[in-house]
């Protein structure tokens, strides 16, 4: 069997062709294995960054919440001012009356 290479010219292509072919099988899983690697990490970044932009929506949102809420308060405060200036100048026009008596 050690004569194989001085054989017929279909059996040393055959021999040849089956050691190349496995030589190919395994750069094949080798490639497909560095792949999974690849992208098994590729998923973890991009879940890491999923997470921290859901923290961030979850921020943006309870700011805005808060935003319109002080938008709120603030136009009840002005009211409240206007209502205690009003208050003030009738309270102001009720000394003069009297002071003028």
């Amino acid at each position: 069997d050690s004569n194989w290479v001085l054989g017929e010219p279909k059996t040393l292509k055959d021999k040849f062709d089956a050691i190349f072919a496995s030589s190919r099988y395994s750069q094949a899983l080798d490639s497909i294995k560095k792949l999974q690697t690849e992208h098994r990490d590729s998923v973890k970044t991009l879940e890491g960054e999923e997470k921290a932009l859901l923290i961030h929506k979850k921020q943006a949102q309870e700011f805005r919440k808060d935003r319109t809420g002080s938008e709120e308060e603030k136009r009840q405060l002005a009211n409240t001012i206007k209502e205690l200036d009003d208050e003030v100048k009738d309270t102001m026009e009720q000394l003069d009356q009297c002071a003028e008596a």
